[in-house]
Formats: structure tokens, C-alpha cells, sequence
């Protein structure tokens, strides 16, 4: 979080970096929370799973605007 909270702090890096303004960025995630919800949601019900709730490995990226600021980069690269 530390990278995305330094990235914010300089508005033309950030756009030229991920290619959204930083309101855009924000606009974004806001919209975009519910859906990750739902999802996630569905895939811990699904009862296809191989193993438990909560087990397998643990996700890197714990907050959504970090995931999201993974794959914009990815992107715009």
C-alpha cells in the first residue's frame, strides 16, 4: 500500500503510469468493490471446491486497489 500511497501523492506520475487520473483511479475502485464482493462470494460457495474456506495460499495483494493498480500497470505496459 505503501507504493500506491506514494504514487497518489504525485498526480502526473500516476496518470502516465497507469493511465487514469487518480480521481479516475479512485472512481474506479469505488465501482468496482461490490462486484470483487460478489465474486468472491460465489467462488467460496461454489461447491466444486477442492479444499476448506480458507485454505490453499493466501492472496499477496490483500486490498483491491492494490490488485487493481497490478493489473492497470500491466496493461498500460
Amino acid at each position: 500500500m505503501k507504493f500506491l500511497e506514494q504514487l497518489i501523492k504525485k498526480p502526473d506520475i500516476f496518470q502516465r503510469t497507469v493511465g487514469l487520473s487518480v480521481k479516475q483511479f479512485e472512481l474506479l475502485s469505488k465501482q468496482l468493490i461490490y462486484h470483487w464482493q460478489v465474486a468472491e462470494r460465489q467462488r467460496k460457495i461454489n461447491r466444486s471446491r477442492k479444499r476448506k474456506i480458507g485454505g490453499g495460499r493466501p492472496y499477496k495483494l490483500k486490498d483491491l486497489k492494490l490488485k487493481l493498480l497490478t493489473v492497470l500497470v500491466g496493461l498500460v505496459a
